[in-house]
Formats: C-alpha cells, structure tokens, sequence
C-alpha cells in the first residue's frame, strides 16, 4: 500500500481527530455539510462520520454521481442506436443496470443486442478492431473521464479507425453548481468538493461558489482526509470566510492538470445540458469540438423517428441529486427501489445516494 494512503488511513490518527471535531462542533446547532461527490457519500456512511457528529453537523449528499445525473433521453438515445440503428454499444458497467421505460442495456444484452463492458475508454479501441459492425462508446463522467474518452478519439483518428463513435454525456460540475446557486438550491453551510475532479481540473476551477457566500474545500477520499477537510470548513465557517481552500494538496494543484486540460479543450466544447432532476443546465455539458465530427455519434447517425418518454413518475432520484429530500423520504425507496430491483440509476450506480443509503443507512425506509 502507498505511504500516503497508509497515512491518510492511520487508525490512532484518524481517532484523535475525530474525537477533536466532536468536541469541537458542540458549538454549532445543525451545520448542513454539501459533499458534492457520490463517493463522499458513500466513504462518509462507510467510515461511520455521517451519523458520528449529530446533531450539530448534518452531511447532505449532492449531485456528484455522473451516471445518476445521465438523463432519461440520454439513455434513450443510446437505446435508440442499439436497436434502431444495430449498433455495438460500448460503456462502462456503471451504466449497464440504469433503467429506462421499464428496461435497461444489461436486459437489453440478455435480448441479443451487443454492448460491451470496458474498464477504460481505450479498451473501446480493441472492441472496434475486432468487428466491421459499427461501435459508439457511451461518454460518462465528470472532467474525471473526460481525458481518456478524448484519448480515444484521437487514437482512433490516429489509427484510421472508421467504425467507432462516440456519444458524449458528460457533464460539467462547474456549471451545475453555479446553476444550483442560481435557482437557490444550494441550502448549505459549506460545501466539500471532489477530489477526483479538482485533480483535473485544479480547485480555482471552482472559484464562483465564493460568489454565493458558502465556503468550500477541496477533499481527498480517505477517513483522514474527509476529517481534514471537515475541520478546514469548521474554520472556514467560524471564521466567516466565503473562498475555496484544498486539503487535498497531494493529488489537486490550483491550476490542475496542465496536459489533461489541454486535450479536454482540444476535444471537446461546452454545450447546454439536460441533467436529471435539475432540467436544462446552461453550459452544464460538454460534446465533441466540430473538429471531431466524424467520431460524433449525433452527427454520424440519423436520429429520425426518435421518440423519448417520460417514464420514471415514481422515481424520486431528481430531488434526492440536489438534497431536497433524502433517499429513505422517496415512498419507492427499499419497496418497489432496490438494488436488485432499481427503479432509478441513484440505486444502481456505486456513486449513486440512494444505494448509500441502502446499503449503509441506520435509517429502514
């Protein structure tokens, strides 16, 4: 194991600082904590911290689960391919159970039609060569996967591969945020942001949310980190401070990743998205530079015929993104919504809340 997860996972360590955050939020009467990231929320139930600092600090789960966030007429749009167009679907495996009108892409599978499972963007390469069949890679993730999807585009020009495509969902984490200020939605007190992301993107990317007087830190996944960045926020909140700070300067630099920024910008642009639950974000999504066009699946297929519905009406997985009610407050949720039997990609994905809650929640629904 690396020194410094060994560190950050220290046991004696990890201890007294918690017990010093114990003592120490007594002051405080019912903080409401953003961790914007869905693994936050699950490491925050797994290391016991969602329930330890009650009732003086509450953690409130946002949107930071991409699939979760992935629209209804996102996926129906990947459908449409699978069985309109005779595609091979190509994804991560995150997004194999979400369902949509009562179906999903592993059922999908079990009819006969391809999609293949990769554990990486590039692994979608070695799917394509090995067929004459064309190939669409369903882009997922926040800035987080966004390099990898955009190394796959240029290895596939590169290679002069002509049978792969790709279908971009990703999402843009600076802009939901700025959209959820906007509408009033971020009811929160401070706000840990991801780790993953910031290491792409550097944490001044989210330098707007000192805009709507709520402080925010930077935070790694490790029980010590998630502590360290809570006690940089009790700082930042006593103290009266509305900026953005990293505690998680081992991984996230204030610029970010210089070479990973560069081919996301070369690749990509910033075109208004449908996030689930939210509606339409401006800016909040990111589609292929017309430069790419050819590897663009919206542009490479025609879409005529396309038919979406609004199918989800019991599924709650909307207001539980933007911590308008949590999970267990959904009447679907542990009846009809389990993860054997989701209803919303909130139970399926292993960033999703509702899966959180599920499997770690003192809370029976």
């Amino acid at each position: 194991m690396d020194d410094a997860i060994k560190l950050f996972r220290n046991k004696e360590l990890t201890q007294k600082l918690y017990s010093y955050i114990k003592e120490r939020v007594k002051k405080n009467n019912n903080l409401r904590i953003l961790e914007f990231c869905g693994t936050h929320t699950h490491n925050i139930f797994q290391y016991g911290f969602r329930y330890a600092f009650l009732p003086h600090v509450r953690f409130i789960a946002g949107p930071g689960c991409p699939v979760c966030v992935t629209s209804d007429i996102e996926l129906a749009l990947a459908f449409y391919l699978l069985e309109k167009k005779g595609v091979v679907i190509i994804t991560y495996g995150d997004l194999l159970k979400v369902p949509y009108n009562g179906r999903s892409l592993s059922s999908l599978r079990s009819e006969g039609y391809q999609v293949e499972i990769v554990y990486s963007a590039i692994d979608a390469l070695n799917v394509a060569k090995k067929t004459d069949k064309e190939c669409v890679f369903l882009g997922v993730g926040f800035e987080t996967t966004m390099p990898g999807t955009a190394a796959l585009i240029e290895l596939s020009k590169e290679k002069n591969v002509k049978n792969l495509s790709v279908l971009s969902f990703h999402k843009n984490t600076k802009a939901i945020i700025k959209a959820l200020g906007n509408l009033g939605e971020l009811k929160t007190d401070g706000i840990l942001l991801p780790g993953h992301v910031s290491a792409v993107v550097g944490w001044e990317y989210f330098s707007e949310i000192s805009s709507y007087s709520i402080p925010a830190v930077v935070v790694g996944f490790e029980p010590l980190d998630i502590l360290l960045g809570l006690n940089e926020l009790l700082d930042m909140i006593e103290k009266g401070e509305r900026s953005i700070k990293c505690a998680y300067k081992r991984a996230v630099s204030e610029k970010g990743n210089r070479k990973m920024l560069e081919v996301i910008n070369k690749v990509f642009k910033i075109v208004d998205c449908l996030w689930r639950g939210i509606g339409m974000v401006k800016d909040g999504g990111f589609d292929l530079s017309d430069e790419y066009d050819f590897y663009n699946a919206k542009k490479r297929f025609s879409f005529d015929g396309f038919k979406y519905e609004d199918t989800q009406k019991n599924c709650m997985c909307g207001d539980v993104l933007i911590g308008m009610i949590e999970p267990y407050e959904c009447p679907s949720y542990g009846v009809f919504c389990t993860p054997d039997t989701p209803i919303g990609p909130c139970m399926v994905s292993h960033e999703g809340t509702c899966l959180a809650y599920y499997k770690w929640s003192r809370v029976n629904g």
